[in-house]
């Protein structure tokens, strides 16, 4: 199965939510594949690093603008959009499921 796991993409993130957080996320990437944001800081960078550490099959999409953070991962698909809506489409059509942990106005903005 592919997860989207909606989370914080900042490490300014109470260090009891990000412990928790590592523990449902190790979870969750066992045995399934990652679909995210393309980001590797906060727990979304917890989430590629474990999918990466358990072999799973990791598809990044992230906005143009930021295409050097997804140039810096190694994904196994990668997709740039014109922009944060379309982002966030191509997010949900590209996974089986969405997962939301903590995270701030982007995680917001995806659970809307």
């Amino acid at each position: 199965m592919k997860l989207f796991i909606a989370c914080a993409s900042s490490n300014e993130i109470s260090k009891e939510y990000y412990d928790d957080c590592k523990e449902i996320i190790n979870e969750l990437i066992n045995d399934n594949d990652l679909v995210f944001g393309a980001y590797n800081e906060g727990l979304m960078g917890e989430c590629y690093r474990v999918a990466k550490q358990n072999n799973r099959q990791i598809t990044g999409v992230c906005p143009y603008v930021y295409k050097e953070v997804l140039v810096n991962l190694k994904c196994d698909k990668s997709i740039l959009t014109k922009s944060i809506n379309e982002r966030t489409e191509t997010l949900i059509r590209e996974c089986d499921a969405i997962i939301f942990l903590p995270g701030g106005i982007g995680t917001i903005h995806e659970l809307i």
